[in-house]
């Protein structure tokens, strides 16, 4: 298979103005070809699954921290994307068909090294709560969601996202409100967030299990 890094795009220029900030690269996907790949994984079966680890690891050594990105399906490239990680994050919003969703994505991970002949072995990490309300404006269904994480054991981290017009507008112009305006609060909640997650990465190296 060809290398990663012939289809890597140098996203470093959002990183200007911070100290010490590394380097940052991305691999975008095109609609039609994804359509495709969807096609391909489900004719070869689950030999196909482990596709995605294998090319990661010719970059392993160049990257402190890959992230993959999936959308909320539970298609044959979304079972790749889960061989090809270590660890696995559900992110669901306050309504309980999408707590589900989180249900399914733990689900789905732990039979993943079966599914893969024992060549991957991701672990689920937890649940990232998204689209908040904040505790004056929870509803019923937000206490029942917060209980039915609970029950399934979904490993619920305790930042989270809550609804932002400001995080809104920085879809509109393509770059992450952390970049543009780390002053503002939901600006604090990715940070926050990113130093729980990166803390509860520790404990599972450290053998404290997620």
């Amino acid at each position: 298979m060809p290398s990663l890094r012939d289809r890597l795009i140098d996203r470093n220029v959002l990183l200007k103005g911070f100290d010490s900030a590394g380097s940052m690269h991305v691999i975008g996907s095109i609609y039609g070809l994804t359509e495709r790949a969807k096609t391909e994984v489900a004719k070869r079966g689950w030999e196909a699954t482990s596709v995605l680890r294998e090319l990661l690891l010719g970059v392993k050594d160049d990257f402190d921290f890959v992230l993959i990105d999936t959308p909320p399906s539970a298609d044959a490239l979304a079972s790749v994307a889960l061989a090809a990680a270590d660890y696995v994050i559900a992110v669901c919003n306050p309504r309980i068909a999408t707590a589900d969703g989180a249900r399914v994505v733990r689900n789905n991970t732990v039979k993943v090294p079966e599914r893969t002949g024992g060549k991957c072995h991701p672990q689920f990490l937890g649940t990232i709560l998204n689209e908040a309300k904040p505790p004056s404006k929870r509803t019923d269904e937000a206490d029942a969601v917060d209980d039915f994480l609970s029950k399934w054991d979904l490993k619920v981290f305790n930042k989270e996202i809550r609804t932002s017009d400001q995080i809104s507008a920085s879809y509109g112009v393509s770059r992450p409100i952390v970049v543009d305006e780390p002053s503002y609060a939901a600006s604090r909640w990715y940070e926050d967030l990113t130093q729980e997650i990166l803390d509860r990465l520790a404990a599972v190296a450290q053998g404290g299990g997620a």
